[in-house]
């Protein structure tokens, strides 16, 4: 399945990159709101189940719209525990689409794909172009996809995906709603990155990655060895 441009891929619009129109949210009933919030029923990958609680705040962005700006997520692990949060104050060049929550006996983690081509560009243009997370000591760091465990590859956290789904389902999504949407998203050539984790990976300019990122992750000198080629490698970890 072979990438597209950074514009195509990490720039979808309101529907993929979770920066929809409007306002939303059980909790939310004026179209003036700021703040969005609902929950998610998130299907662990041993079939456990924890609740996910967003909420959201709506910034302007294109006249008559709003766009999603600081986030925040709360879940309490199987067993109990203290709350764990993620949450990002919503500035460009390190803003993420949250895409799986996994559990691995004590160790957690998250995986988010960069929201636009600027954000992309200041995680480091990673190929394939997935973030991993892991909590530590109470904090959230970053760590190679390499790292994450195999299993881990279905997703299950939707985070904001548009108005009508969430006031559809009157402020809460089960599992099977976000199973169904992650479903209709895997048919989409174009999109499936954002169902499966895909871990083949390609030249980094085939994503539009900056000459500064790109040469500052990968070493001197490779922009102009990359540049125009884009034929697919296989990672150490590829997938078959």
């Amino acid at each position: 399945m072979p990438f597209r441009s950074a514009t195509a891929l990490l720039g979808l619009g309101a529907f993929i990159c979770f920066s929809a129109l409007g306002i939303l949210g059980a909790s939310v009933n004026s179209a003036t709101a700021e703040t969005v919030s609902w929950r998610e029923e998130v299907a662990l990958h041993d079939g456990g189940r924890i609740i996910a609680s967003w909420q959201v705040r709506m910034v302007a962005g294109q006249p008559f719209q709003s766009m999603v700006g600081e986030e925040r997520v709360t879940f309490t692990l199987p067993g109990g525990g203290q709350p764990i949060v993620w949450k990002h104050p919503g500035n460009c060049c390190s803003r993420l689409g949250l895409i799986l929550l996994a559990v691995d006996g004590q160790r957690l983690f998250l995986v988010g794909i960069p929201k636009s081509g600027a954000d992309y560009d200041g995680f480091g243009c990673p190929t394939p172009p997935y973030v991993v997370l892991r909590h530590e000591a109470g904090n959230w760091v970053r760590m190679a996809l390499s790292d994450l465990p195999r299993r881990f590859s279905t997703s299950n956290l939707l985070g904001y995906a548009g108005r009508d789904l969430i006031r559809e389902s009157k402020g809460y999504l089960t599992a099977a709603q976000i199973a169904t949407w992650f479903d209709g998203v895997r048919r989409d050539s174009t999109r499936a990155r954002y169902a499966t984790i895909d871990r083949r990976i390609r030249n980094p300019l085939s994503l539009d990655c900056s000459r500064d990122a790109l040469e500052r992750t990968y070493g001197a000198g490779k922009y102009e060895e990359w540049n125009g080629t884009g034929t697919w490698r296989s990672s150490p970890n590829a997938a078959g």
